[in-house]
């Protein structure tokens, strides 16, 4: 327990290098802590935050590898999506945030997740912005995703 807490001071404090250290201690020395799935999560974060994105992606995969059935493992199915976003791999982004939705049907972030499908389309399309005028019925068509 004390090596996740020293690694989430760390992290609270922006140290990720310090964070990191700590996590992956707790990793390699305690494989079957109760505090792993969460150490992976924060883990993975503290390369996301470092814009390390191909890394935290590898992360929060292995930790819905490891335990599918934690609750983190939907966030992090989440976050993989954004990975993909922020890595501008537009039909990737748009199969996890998809999976995402169908998977977890009682989400709250399904509006984050059509946003980020119809922003990828948007870049794909070449549209400056969503209300570009001459792409009117593409607005429609995003503006209807984005309200379900």
């Amino acid at each position: 327990a004390t090596l996740f807490w020293l690694g989430e001071t760390y992290f609270k404090g922006s140290d990720y290098s310090q964070a990191e250290k700590h996590y992956k201690q707790l990793i390699d020395l305690f494989p079957d802590s109760i505090y792993l799935p969460q150490t992976y999560y924060s883990l993975a974060w503290t390369h996301y935050e470092r814009n390390e994105v191909k890394t935290a992606k590898k992360i929060f995969l292995e930790l819905i590898r490891k335990f599918p059935a934690h609750q983190l493992s939907e966030d992090a199915t989440f976050k993989i999506g954004e990975c993909e976003h922020n890595l501008r791999s537009y039909d990737t982004a748009r199969e996890y945030f998809t999976k995402y939705i169908l998977k977890y049907p009682k989400s709250t972030r399904h509006a984050e997740a059509y946003f980020y499908i119809a922003e990828g389309f948007v870049v794909f399309i070449g549209l400056k912005s969503v209300q570009d005028q001459a792409k009117p019925s593409v607005y429609l068509v995003l503006t209807a995703c984005l309200e379900r």
